[in-house]
């Protein structure tokens, strides 16, 4: 518990510095209080209709609240589009789906894969609890089914209907949001094919998901956070108060790799990319969930994320001003589309079979070992060698630590890139051609 201390004339129960403070009348202040220059990345988007990023932006109320992104193309598209339904992050007690840190990324991503983006309104821990922000983003996908059947109660339901293939829709969420992806998708599996149709969940895009145990993870140990938005006290007090009470960190909304947590391989999820940054806090526990799903054999790939750390996308002034930053958003938004276009017959209402994507005959980079550079060890796969070996995308791995594949900077999207480009072919490896 912080110290006490007065605070615009109310007493502090607790804070989590610069972020939130918890106040004697058991309100909660949100005030941003840290360093004035962040708190652009945090200012509302207002919706608006006239294109703008290659988007148009629109709000559609209802339990929850929505955020609709829609690619502004110049020309009909002869197709529809595929769907990301977004969770927030946020340690699930703070931000919200206007910020401008996630327009900046979302509008980039629908409007050069292109694709429909939805973001939730999730409610706020410690007021809402989990599992309050699992409950709405369960019912934002059954508001996406009754779209799906013809259910438009305004004017940007229409639109969303209008613009959307909900046999494609993907779950995609940044931080404690990629959390919310893992059990939504898994709530929803306990539902038939019939119970979803014509809605299809083709996807789950966790990036950088707040998964932890009680216990520190080596990179918890050893990374030094080099962020005000990811901090070993932020993880710690938001989870606290996140988290039913009571519970700790080894709860399975927080750690379903874990003992507590029903077993992956009874679990049916679809196809999942998981997103990993090398300076991650997390970076140890995410790797270690993306094993255990491979393990349970669930079709996973992992995107890693080198030289950068939690949510490194998010922060606008980082990409547009440092290069390795700004590269490797490019890299993730490629590998985002590139598994958004895969062709896939499963999804969460598919059983539960062990994947050739997996990487069944490699192994994904270690959690023990401290990330490497150099050439590839004797004995060890080239990268062109292990690119035929596996079908997992890792945009640029740590050399020596797993196989990848490198994405060629001519097929990296800019941040002006057209709705309306030709999209890249998904490289395959021998494996996938000989399908």
């Amino acid at each position: 518990m912080a110290a006490v201390e007065e605070y615009r004339g109310t007493v502090v129960l607790d804070e989590v510095s610069g972020w939130l403070r918890i106040l004697d009348d058991g309100s909660v202040d949100r005030t941003w209080t840290g360093m004035p220059e962040a708190l652009f990345l945090m200012t509302p988007v207002a919706p608006f209709l006239t294109p703008r990023d290659g988007v148009t932006l629109h709000d559609l109320p209802g339990s929850p609240s929505l955020r609709l992104y829609l690619p502004a193309g110049g020309r009909p598209r002869p197709e529809k589009l595929p769907v990301f339904l977004h969770f927030h992050g946020g340690g699930f007690c703070i931000s919200h789906s206007s910020w401008f840190m996630y327009y900046q990324f979302y509008a980039r991503l629908a409007a050069s894969l292109p694709a429909v983006v939805v973001s939730v309104e999730l409610p706020l821990a410690p007021e809402h609890r989990l599992p309050a922000a699992i409950d709405a983003g369960y019912a934002a996908l059954l508001r996406l089914r009754d779209l799906a059947r013809g259910a438009a109660a305004g004017p940007g339901d229409t639109l969303l209907g209008s613009a959307a293939d909900f046999s494609r829709v993907f779950l995609i969420g940044d931080s404690s949001g990629g959390n919310l992806v893992h059990q939504v998708a898994a709530r929803a599996s306990a539902e038939s094919p019939e119970f979803w149709a014509p809605l299809r969940v083709a996807g789950g895009v966790p990036l950088h998901p707040g998964f932890v145990r009680s216990s520190r993870s080596r990179s918890e140990l050893e990374q030094q956070s080099d962020s005000v938005f990811f901090t070993l006290d932020m993880l710690d007090k938001f989870l606290e108060l996140g988290l039913p009470e009571g519970a700790t960190k080894d709860h399975p909304y927080t750690c379903p790799m874990g003992e507590a947590a029903p077993p992956l391989e009874k679990v049916a999820l679809p196809p999942f990319l998981v997103g990993v940054a090398e300076k991650d806090l997390i970076r140890d526990t995410n790797l270690e969930y993306c094993e255990a799903m491979k393990k349970a054999g669930k079709e996973v790939e992992v995107v890693m994320s080198r030289e950068v750390s939690h949510s490194f996308y998010l922060n606008k002034f980082a990409v547009d001003n440092d290069p390795i930053t700004g590269q490797r958003t490019d890299e993730l938004l490629l590998a985002i589309k590139r598994f958004s276009v895969a062709p896939s017959s499963r999804a969460f209402n598919s059983p539960t079979v062990e994947s050739s994507t997996t990487a069944t005959s490699g192994k994904l980079p270690s959690a023990s070992l401290p990330v490497s550079e150099g050439s590839p060890s004797e004995g060890e796969a080239t990268p062109q060698k292990r690119h035929k070996r596996h079908k997992l995308v890792h945009a640029s791995i740590p050399e020596g630590q797993a196989p990848f594949v490198e994405i060629p900077s001519s097929e990296v999207p800019s941040a002006q890139a057209s709705p309306t480009q030709e999209e890249p072919v998904r490289e395959e490896t021998q494996e996938q051609s000989s399908e």
